[in-house]
């Protein structure tokens, strides 16, 4: 997929906003669409070096206290760089209740975390540890999941499960 020339607006507090609701909104498909947004604009911060990459805008002028235009691109976020806030949050919808927010997240881990630039973010947030985990309790659950959601959204999850066992044998030798 290619990213948009004119590069993703977004301001730190929207990306915060987007993190907030990829982890407490009360609405499924919210929370689904905040984690693949995440996973989008980090996927495509990492791809784009430097001239392009993800850019944060003010809408209104700083506030006492605030920080003005910055680039996303190791900016403080909360306190955490961009790398590290996606990070957590997609490690953290993996314990979400719905099952279409788990592939999300899991696919978004994928994507994000193929390459080797970004092992010190997943080693910091002990990620391989959390996705093993996440492996062993999502793979017993397949056939319950089979019953209750939608066959796309069973054959997604499946794929997130499968993917995740061959993405942890991929870092496992990438480590040695």
């Amino acid at each position: 997929m290619l990213a948009p020339p004119c590069g993703i607006q977004a301001a730190p507090a929207e990306l915060e906003l987007l993190a907030q609701t990829a982890l407490q909104s009360p609405v499924v498909e919210a929370r689904r669409n905040a984690v693949a947004t995440l996973g989008l604009v980090e996927k495509w911060n990492k791809a784009q070096p430097e001239a392009t990459h993800v850019r944060a805008r003010a809408r209104r002028p700083p506030q006492r206290g605030e920080r003005p235009l910055t680039a996303c691109r190791g900016a403080s976020l909360g306190g955490l760089p961009l790398a590290q806030l996606c990070t957590r949050v997609f490690l953290a919808a993996l314990s979400d209740a719905d099952a279409t927010v788990v592939a999300t997240a899991l696919n978004a881990v994928f994507d994000v975390f193929a390459d080797t630039d970004k092992n010190a973010a997943l080693a910091a947030a002990d990620g391989l540890t959390l996705l093993k985990q996440a492996h062993a309790a999502l793979k017993p659950a397949l056939p319950q999941w089979r019953a209750k959601l939608a066959r796309d959204e069973y054959g997604h999850l499946s794929d997130a499960v499968l993917n995740l066992k061959r993405f942890l044998v991929y870092k496992a030798k990438e480590k040695n």
